[in-house]
């Protein structure tokens, strides 16, 4: 290559050094208080004997607000989801709608006065009752 010299380079392996833990530990909350935080600003502080975490914030003069204090705990993952809630309002509602469809039955075999068709006059009964709903809201 006329000239040139390349040297050989040695390809250097990079090691990528450890982070630095960029929090800031103090001792309690007594310590958590007495941290100076700057006009406007806010600090996070952890705990060092607990497993607590403080929130602590100056308004635009210095003074500083209360402080906030979290407590943080170990959580398992992929933890089943407590659906004893849901199961209860999902209940209610069936038994809500069953009451609602017992109720039109029974009035649509009143209305058929010994019709076994039962499910045809429950449908012409709620298609009676949705039309003349329609028809309160139209007008």
């Amino acid at each position: 290559m006329y000239g040139y010299n390349f040297p050989n380079y040695q390809q250097y392996q990079q090691y990528q050094q450890p982070t630095q833990d960029e929090r800031i530990w103090v001792q309690n909350e007594t310590s958590a208080e007495a941290y100076l935080v700057a006009p406007n600003g806010f600090v996070r502080l952890w705990d060092s004997s607990k497993p607590v975490f403080y929130e602590k914030r100056a308004d635009a003069n210095g003074r500083p607000l209360p402080l906030e204090a979290y407590e943080y705990s170990k959580r398992a993952l992929n933890k089943p989801i407590d659906i004893e809630g849901i199961d209860s309002y999902y209940k209610e509602a069936l038994e809500g709608l069953t009451r609602r469809i017992e109720a039109l039955e029974k009035e649509a075999h009143n209305e058929s006065n010994g019709n076994t068709d039962t499910v045809s006059t429950v449908q012409e009964t709620v298609s009676r009752r949705s039309t003349a709903r329609g028809t309160k809201a139209d007008s």
